[in-house]
Protein backbone atom coordinates (compact mmCIF):
# COMPACT_ATOMS: atom_id res chain seq x y z
CA UNK A 1 0.00 0.00 0.00
CA UNK A 2 1.01 3.67 0.64
CA UNK A 3 4.40 4.19 2.80
CA UNK A 4 4.57 7.74 4.72
CA UNK A 5 7.58 8.78 1.98
CA UNK A 6 5.34 8.05 -0.47
CA UNK A 7 2.54 10.48 0.70
CA UNK A 8 4.71 13.12 1.49
CA UNK A 9 6.27 13.37 -1.64
CA UNK A 10 9.18 11.20 -1.75
CA UNK A 11 7.56 8.56 -3.86
CA UNK A 12 4.93 8.20 -6.34
CA UNK A 13 1.62 8.59 -4.85
CA UNK A 14 0.44 11.93 -4.54
CA UNK A 15 -1.27 13.38 -1.41
CA UNK A 16 -3.21 15.43 -2.77
CA UNK A 17 -4.59 12.77 -4.90
CA UNK A 18 -5.64 10.39 -1.31
CA UNK A 19 -6.59 13.40 0.09
CA UNK A 20 -9.37 14.74 -2.47
CA UNK A 21 -10.92 11.70 -2.34
CA UNK A 22 -12.04 12.42 1.95
CA UNK A 23 -13.98 15.10 3.99
CA UNK A 24 -14.77 14.77 7.66
CA UNK A 25 -17.07 12.52 9.27
CA UNK A 26 -17.30 12.79 12.34
CA UNK A 27 -16.83 10.12 15.44
CA UNK A 28 -15.20 11.08 18.61
CA UNK A 29 -14.22 14.44 19.10
CA UNK A 30 -10.83 15.70 21.44
CA UNK A 31 -11.99 16.38 24.94
CA UNK A 32 -10.85 18.93 26.73
CA UNK A 33 -9.63 16.94 29.38
CA UNK A 34 -7.23 15.13 26.84
CA UNK A 35 -5.93 18.84 25.83
CA UNK A 36 -3.35 19.01 23.03
CA UNK A 37 -0.34 16.99 24.71
CA UNK A 38 1.25 13.75 23.77
CA UNK A 39 1.58 11.01 26.19
CA UNK A 40 5.61 10.35 25.19
CA UNK A 41 8.42 9.12 27.02
CA UNK A 42 10.57 11.54 28.15
CA UNK A 43 13.54 9.51 27.78
CA UNK A 44 13.60 8.38 24.27
CA UNK A 45 16.34 5.99 23.16
CA UNK A 46 18.56 7.60 20.38
CA UNK A 47 17.65 6.72 16.72
CA UNK A 48 20.34 4.86 15.47
CA UNK A 49 18.20 2.79 13.14
CA UNK A 50 16.04 0.10 14.35
CA UNK A 51 16.56 -3.19 15.75
CA UNK A 52 19.67 -4.91 14.35
CA UNK A 53 19.21 -2.17 11.18
CA UNK A 54 21.38 0.63 11.50
CA UNK A 55 21.15 3.98 9.63
CA UNK A 56 24.12 4.52 6.91
CA UNK A 57 24.55 0.58 6.69
CA UNK A 58 25.67 -1.10 3.27
CA UNK A 59 23.23 -3.04 1.25
CA UNK A 60 25.38 -6.18 2.37
CA UNK A 61 25.29 -5.60 6.17
CA UNK A 62 21.41 -5.12 6.27
CA UNK A 63 20.81 -7.91 4.53
CA UNK A 64 23.13 -9.95 6.89
CA UNK A 65 21.30 -8.63 9.61
CA UNK A 66 17.51 -9.13 9.00
CA UNK A 67 18.01 -12.15 6.29
CA UNK A 68 17.03 -11.69 2.45
CA UNK A 69 13.77 -13.61 2.66
CA UNK A 70 11.70 -10.94 4.30
CA UNK A 71 12.31 -9.06 1.08
CA UNK A 72 10.38 -9.39 -2.34
CA UNK A 73 12.75 -10.90 -4.70
CA UNK A 74 12.28 -9.04 -7.28
CA UNK A 75 13.34 -5.96 -5.39
CA UNK A 76 16.50 -7.63 -4.45
CA UNK A 77 17.65 -7.97 -7.87
CA UNK A 78 17.01 -4.72 -9.49
CA UNK A 79 18.89 -3.27 -6.01
CA UNK A 80 22.16 -4.94 -7.55
CA UNK A 81 21.57 -2.96 -10.73
CA UNK A 82 20.61 0.19 -9.75
CA UNK A 83 22.58 0.76 -6.11
CA UNK A 84 25.08 2.75 -8.22
CA UNK A 85 23.07 4.69 -9.94
CA UNK A 86 20.18 5.66 -8.53
CA UNK A 87 20.20 3.97 -5.25
CA UNK A 88 17.03 1.28 -4.37
CA UNK A 89 14.66 0.00 -2.62
CA UNK A 90 14.23 -3.26 -1.03
CA UNK A 91 10.02 -3.73 -1.14
CA UNK A 92 8.33 -6.39 1.78
CA UNK A 93 7.66 -9.88 0.96
CA UNK A 94 4.19 -10.23 1.98
CA UNK A 95 4.38 -13.76 1.81
CA UNK A 96 6.62 -13.95 4.43
CA UNK A 97 7.04 -14.21 8.24
CA UNK A 98 6.86 -10.86 9.60
CA UNK A 99 9.46 -8.88 10.43
CA UNK A 100 8.54 -7.70 14.17
CA UNK A 101 5.22 -8.26 16.27
CA UNK A 102 4.47 -5.36 18.28
CA UNK A 103 1.60 -4.74 20.77
CA UNK A 104 0.34 -8.12 18.66
CA UNK A 105 0.71 -6.07 15.48
CA UNK A 106 2.76 -8.06 12.46
CA UNK A 107 5.10 -5.81 10.86
CA UNK A 108 6.78 -6.16 7.46
CA UNK A 109 10.29 -4.26 6.48
CA UNK A 110 11.20 -2.42 3.65
CA UNK A 111 14.71 -0.57 3.47
CA UNK A 112 16.19 1.99 1.16
CA UNK A 113 19.59 2.66 0.08
CA UNK A 114 20.86 5.92 -1.69
CA UNK A 115 23.51 5.09 -4.21
CA UNK A 116 26.29 5.47 -2.49
CA UNK A 117 25.18 2.16 -0.69
CA UNK A 118 23.96 4.01 2.30
CA UNK A 119 20.90 2.80 4.45
CA UNK A 120 18.68 6.06 4.50
CA UNK A 121 14.88 4.40 5.24
CA UNK A 122 13.48 1.46 7.21
CA UNK A 123 9.93 1.23 6.86
CA UNK A 124 7.68 -0.95 8.70
CA UNK A 125 4.28 -1.57 7.53
CA UNK A 126 1.15 -3.89 8.59
CA UNK A 127 -1.74 -4.38 5.44
CA UNK A 128 -5.48 -6.04 5.71
CA UNK A 129 -7.49 -6.31 2.78
CA UNK A 130 -11.06 -7.26 3.57
CA UNK A 131 -12.48 -7.94 6.68
CA UNK A 132 -11.77 -4.65 8.49
CA UNK A 133 -13.63 -2.01 9.33
CA UNK A 134 -12.17 2.07 9.51
CA UNK A 135 -12.43 1.82 13.08
CA UNK A 136 -10.33 -1.68 13.56
CA UNK A 137 -7.91 0.26 11.12
CA UNK A 138 -7.95 3.61 13.15
CA UNK A 139 -7.34 1.29 16.31
CA UNK A 140 -4.19 -0.14 14.90
CA UNK A 141 -2.98 3.17 13.97
CA UNK A 142 -3.16 4.39 17.83
CA UNK A 143 -1.60 1.15 18.92
CA UNK A 144 1.04 1.48 16.90
CA UNK A 145 1.30 5.83 17.14
CA UNK A 146 1.08 4.78 20.87
CA UNK A 147 4.36 2.31 21.69
CA UNK A 148 5.82 4.62 19.03
CA UNK A 149 5.23 7.51 21.47
CA UNK A 150 6.52 5.38 24.67
CA UNK A 151 10.00 4.32 22.52
CA UNK A 152 10.69 7.90 20.55
CA UNK A 153 8.99 10.63 22.45
CA UNK A 154 6.37 13.03 21.32
CA UNK A 155 4.86 13.42 17.95
CA UNK A 156 3.40 15.94 15.88
CA UNK A 157 1.20 16.61 12.80
CA UNK A 158 1.68 19.06 10.59
CA UNK A 159 -1.59 20.87 9.68
CA UNK A 160 -3.67 23.33 11.86
CA UNK A 161 -7.45 21.56 12.58
CA UNK A 162 -9.61 22.79 9.70
CA UNK A 163 -13.19 21.81 9.69
CA UNK A 164 -12.68 18.92 7.25
CA UNK A 165 -9.86 17.08 9.67
CA UNK A 166 -10.67 15.05 12.84
CA UNK A 167 -8.46 15.19 16.20
CA UNK A 168 -8.85 11.85 18.02
CA UNK A 169 -7.28 10.33 21.49
CA UNK A 170 -5.14 7.22 21.62
CA UNK A 171 -5.60 5.11 24.92
CA UNK A 172 -2.62 6.29 26.27
CA UNK A 173 -3.50 10.08 25.30
CA UNK A 174 -1.84 10.57 22.21
CA UNK A 175 -3.44 12.98 19.57
CA UNK A 176 -3.65 12.53 15.66
CA UNK A 177 -5.73 13.89 13.20
CA UNK A 178 -7.64 11.94 10.65
CA UNK A 179 -9.93 12.32 7.74
CA UNK A 180 -13.09 10.36 6.40
CA UNK A 181 -15.66 10.38 3.51
CA UNK A 182 -18.92 8.97 3.09
CA UNK A 183 -17.74 5.65 1.42
CA UNK A 184 -16.03 5.00 4.29
CA UNK A 185 -12.06 5.55 3.48
CA UNK A 186 -10.27 7.98 5.86
CA UNK A 187 -6.46 9.00 6.02
CA UNK A 188 -4.56 9.93 9.25
CA UNK A 189 -2.78 13.25 8.74
CA UNK A 190 1.27 12.35 8.44
CA UNK A 191 2.89 12.24 11.92
CA UNK A 192 6.56 12.42 12.63
CA UNK A 193 8.59 12.89 16.07
CA UNK A 194 9.79 16.75 17.21
CA UNK A 195 12.71 17.88 16.10
CA UNK A 196 13.63 19.30 19.85
CA UNK A 197 13.17 17.84 22.97
CA UNK A 198 12.02 21.17 23.92
CA UNK A 199 7.88 21.32 23.61
CA UNK A 200 6.29 24.26 21.35
CA UNK A 201 3.13 25.17 19.82
CA UNK A 202 1.88 22.21 17.68
CA UNK A 203 1.27 24.08 14.65
CA UNK A 204 5.13 25.49 15.38
CA UNK A 205 7.08 22.37 13.60
CA UNK A 206 5.65 21.52 10.08
CA UNK A 207 6.90 18.74 8.68
CA UNK A 208 8.38 20.40 5.74
CA UNK A 209 10.90 22.25 8.60
CA UNK A 210 11.79 19.16 10.33
CA UNK A 211 14.97 18.23 8.59
CA UNK A 212 17.32 19.02 11.43
CA UNK A 213 17.68 15.12 13.08
CA UNK A 214 17.06 11.74 12.23
CA UNK A 215 13.04 10.85 12.93
CA UNK A 216 10.24 8.60 13.24
CA UNK A 217 6.73 9.29 10.79
CA UNK A 218 3.76 7.33 10.67
CA UNK A 219 0.71 6.99 8.02
CA UNK A 220 -2.52 5.49 8.41
CA UNK A 221 -4.72 5.09 5.01
CA UNK A 222 -7.95 3.10 4.96
CA UNK A 223 -9.39 3.17 1.30
CA UNK A 224 -12.63 1.71 0.42
CA UNK A 225 -12.15 0.43 -3.80
CA UNK A 226 -15.32 -1.11 -4.97
CA UNK A 227 -16.76 -1.61 -2.02
CA UNK A 228 -13.36 -3.36 -0.49
CA UNK A 229 -11.54 -2.23 2.54
CA UNK A 230 -7.83 -1.88 2.42
CA UNK A 231 -6.05 -0.76 5.26
CA UNK A 232 -2.27 0.10 5.65
CA UNK A 233 -0.18 1.29 8.58
CA UNK A 234 3.27 2.40 7.90
CA UNK A 235 6.17 3.24 9.65
CA UNK A 236 9.36 5.04 8.73
CA UNK A 237 12.62 5.52 10.68
CA UNK A 238 15.00 7.99 8.64
CA UNK A 239 17.89 10.32 7.99
CA UNK A 240 17.35 13.68 7.84
CA UNK A 241 15.82 15.23 4.96
CA UNK A 242 18.62 16.50 3.83
CA UNK A 243 20.29 13.33 3.61
CA UNK A 244 20.59 11.79 0.25
CA UNK A 245 17.74 8.99 -1.11
CA UNK A 246 16.63 7.05 -3.84
CA UNK A 247 16.15 8.84 -6.82
CA UNK A 248 12.22 8.06 -6.72
CA UNK A 249 12.34 8.99 -2.92
CA UNK A 250 14.18 12.52 -2.45
CA UNK A 251 12.22 14.43 -0.28
CA UNK A 252 10.56 17.57 -1.04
Amino acid sequence: MFGVHEICGRGPVAAVAVISLLTLACEKPLTAESGDGHRASTTTQPLEGYGTIKFGSTFQEAISAVGADLFNSVSVSECFKDLPLKGCYLSRNSDAQPYRIIEGIPYTLSLSFNRFDKLTDIGMNYDREKDISQSDCLNLHERTLDWLAKEYGQFRFPTKQKEQIQRLVTPARNVYEVWTNSNGSAITSPMRTVSSSTPTALEEQPIVKWDSKRYVSLLTTFIVVGGSPICSVNVDFSEPVSVERPVSMNPV
